[in-house]
């Protein structure tokens, strides 16, 4: 399996949609356009992202419940069982400090992934109940417990389950249950989400542990909107304003200056306090996080050795995992295994790999008998279902499309790889979807812009924008070994992480990343995503090759540019090839769907057919025409699709033109009719009158013919509703027409209202 070529694809923008939600929320244009591409709904965009409500502990218990709760720790002696990832201890952390006031003793312990795994065990209810423990309160696990929870009540215990995860086929028989999958309208909450849940109900008051709750938000990767979307936003501030001495030193030492943003929590502190975990005994986490003074800094500084150490054990399975390569087919999914590997990195390892190769990777762990194993896979690539298909040879799996994990046997490996390879065998498609196209000049004000929006994370990722046809310069390796790139597209810095085999970077790119602050200018840089030779290269090279000559034919004052209207009528562009350059200043959606190939694409040579069609189902109808040199060679004529702002009409005056056109926009008094659709089908067959009216008609026609399948100027046939054509329904006759069909020769009434 080959990698497929990347496919950059940008979601449908209709105009009324990004109309809309510029009322209703006051966003600019871009942004705008970037949440309607997204699918998100301006009248509940407030409450999801702009102003979100707090969750309530009364969406989880009834006041009956919660009197149970206080009843059930009151006075008690309670253990707190935890997990060993960063939602798992902040939620322990949390617990424990809620319970504090109440119970007459609160203790804690984790879960070791080397020593018993995930969840909790019958020896860990056993134990407790040696110890004298009254209470047992899981917390970020716990639903799927029901013989260990049934075992905890055998021994007098009483059981607390505090756990956002998926239940089995029954439920825990628990006195006290706090879940968001246990009842409809509840908010998807993480483990810590729910500890702030739990600390409501206790003490009536959360601002205390409302720093923890956001660390493990944005850890655990629940959806950034609603409740989630508050609890970040209200503990990001309390972190940046105050934080606890446990995440003070850990910042510290990790080298984040105030204020922090969720990227640098989920991907700067996150990964820190989960290597505690992948390498070992995660117990310090809940330490440090409750930590006071010196204590603090100490468990500060064991957090980053067991993360420099983890680091450094990743270097050396990565490089293992590199050289086992060369053992592997060419194509198809990538599928190591070896005894020694640690099970915390491997999942690490095969992020890397599928990366690098753009292949399925699977890496397992082998201890003694038991595997333990990790799989990453790229766009299109359902890694998780794949797994399914083996269910047979697992003792257990899971995750989603893009990263999973499983457990099995050292004796059904074998096996298992054989399902593996036979069902991530490809090929995938690889289409990225973008939220945006960006010019260069404009990356410093949008990036100010898009700042409102923030916290991002999932479900609300950072914005992902797309640079066409970018000019790659400066390019150099940075970071240790040299493994990231740093270069410029056009003037806009960018830095491409463990991206060093990519080199040598093409001179012309189509690339996507997020914008975000270089940490030592604080200027505007693009953190990239992807990066492909660009698909526009060929007219690129056509044009820029003619510029000299283009100066030469018509050089023109170059002190100022006319901007003048449209005069009227569409020529006969066929006629003169090259003759018109159409611009449109900043992709506006005025004009999204609405500019087809044969009306509106007559430069020269132009594109060939599979570039083109590669181009349109991205869904770059029109958006290249923005992009180009301003000096074209064989272009006379220079007219605007959309008004240009003024940065734009300097950069066209520095490059020579002098005069250019600025297309009406359309009429909302001069809707389409049966006569226009008519008589762009005629012109494209050649078999009648070719008058096509303004330049909005005529694309709007062709672009009705194209959605009707005559775009070829077809003959003959039955007649064709022209209200299956999504444009004519929208644009004809103002929606007067109830049934409008094209037939040749023959007039149809229209039916209005």
């Amino acid at each position: 399996m080959s990698s497929p070529p990347l496919s950059f694809w940008l979601p449908p923008c209709h105009p009324d949609q990004v109309g809309a939600f510029m009322a209703t929320t006051g966003l600019d244009a871009p942004l705008a356009e970037a949440m309607v591409r997204r699918g998100l709904i301006a009248e509940r965009f407030g409450e999801e992202v702009l102003a979100p409500d707090p969750p309530d502990w009364r969406q989880f218990l009834t006041e009956a419940e919660q009197d149970r709760l206080k009843e059930t720790v009151q006075g008690r002696s309670v253990l707190v069982f935890g997990d060993y990832d960063v939602d798992g201890l902040a939620a322990t952390a949390m617990t424990v400090l809620a319970l504090g006031p109440l119970a007459r003793s609160v203790s804690w312990r984790l879960p070791n992934r080397f020593l018993g795994g995930y969840g909790l065990s019958l020896a860990t209810v056993e134990a407790a109940a040696e110890d004298g423990v009254e209470v047992l309160v899981t917390v970020d696990c716990g639903i799927t417990a029901v013989a260990e929870v049934a075992r905890a009540r055998e021994l007098g215990l009483s059981v607390v389950v505090v756990d956002h995860h998926l239940p089995g086929d029954a439920l825990p028989q628990a006195s006290v249950t706090i879940s968001p999958v246990l009842a409809a309208g509840r908010p998807p909450l993480c483990g810590a989400g729910l500890a702030l849940i739990l600390t409501w109900a206790l003490a009536g008051d959360g601002a205390a542990v409302l720093d923890l709750a956001a660390l493990g938000t944005l850890a655990d990767q629940v959806p950034l909107l609603g409740a989630n979307r508050w609890i970040v936003q209200r503990g990001l501030a309390a972190i940046n304003q105050s934080p606890r001495p446990g995440l003070a030193a850990l910042l510290e030492q990790a080298r984040l200056a105030r204020p922090l943003s969720a990227q640098d929590l989920a991907f700067r502190i996150a990964p820190r306090l989960n290597s505690l975990g992948r390498m070992g005994s995660p117990d310090d986490g809940v330490r440090l996080l409750l930590a006071e003074g010196a204590e603090a800094r100490t468990l500060a500084q064991r957090v980053e050795t067991v993360n420099a150490e983890r680091r450094e054990g990743l270097e050396v399975i990565e490089a293992e995992g590199l050289a086992a390569l060369a053992d592997q087919p060419a194509e198809g999914p990538i599928l190591l295994a070896k005894d020694g590997w640690s099970p915390g990195l491997i999942g690490i390892l095969a992020s890397r790999l599928a990366g690098r190769t753009g292949r399925p990777a699977v890496v397992a762990a082998v201890v003694e008998e038991q595997v333990i194993g990790s799989a990453r896979a790229p766009l299109g690539c359902d890694v998780r279902g794949a797994l399914g298909a083996a269910a047979g040879l697992l003792s257990r799996y899971g995750g989603h499309a893009q990263a999973a994990g499983f457990e099995t046997t050292r004796a059904n490996l074998p096996r298992l790889w054989q399902v593996l390879r036979r069902e991530l065998a490809g090929p995938f498609s690889s289409r990225l979807p973008v939220d945006g196209l960006l010019p260069v000049a404009d990356a410093a004000s949008v990036h100010a812009a898009q700042d409102r929006l923030a916290p991002f994370g999932a479900s609300f990722e950072p914005l992902r924008w797309m640079v066409a046809t970018g000019a790659v310069g400066s390019v150099r390796q940075i970071g240790e070994g040299g493994r990231h790139l740093a270069f410029t597209v056009g003037t806009l810095p960018a830095v491409w992480w463990s991206a060093a085999q990519h080199l040598p970077l093409p001179p012309l790119v189509d690339v996507a990343g997020q914008l975000e602050p270089d940490p030592y200018t604080r200027q505007s840089r693009l953190a990239v995503t992807a990066l492909r030779p660009s698909l526009w290269t060929e007219v690129a090279e056509i044009w820029l090759d003619g510029a000299d000559q283009a100066d030469e034919a018509d050089p023109g004052p170059a002190e100022g540019l006319q901007l003048v209207p449209w005069p009227g009528g569409w020529p006969a562009l066929a006629d003169r090839p090259g003759s018109l350059l159409l611009v449109t200043a900043d992709l506006k959606a005025a004009w999204a769907g609405r500019l087809v190939e044969r009306d509106v694409l007559p430069f020269g040579p132009g594109l060939e057919p599979a570039r083109w069609q590669a181009l349109q189902e991205e869904g770059w109808v029109r958006a290249w025409v923005g992009y180009w040199p301003p000096k074209v060679a064989g272009a006379h004529t220079l007219v605007f699709l959309d008004p240009p702002t003024e940065a734009e009409l300097g950069r066209w005056r520095a490059a020579g033109w002098r005069q250019a056109y600025l297309l009406p926009q359309p009429a909302k008094g001069a809707p389409l009719v049966r006569e226009d659709i008519l008589a762009a089908w005629r012109r494209l067959g050649k078999a009648g009158p070719a008058s096509a009216g303004d330049p909005w008609t005529a694309a709007a026609a062709a672009q009705v013919l194209a959605e009707l399948g005559l775009n070829g100027g077809e003959r003959g046939g039955d007649r064709v509703d022209l209200l299956s054509s999504p444009t004519f329904a929208r644009f004809g006759c103002e929606r007067s027409c109830v049934r409008v069909t094209l037939a040749d020769g023959e007039e149809r009434p229209q039916a209005g209202r």
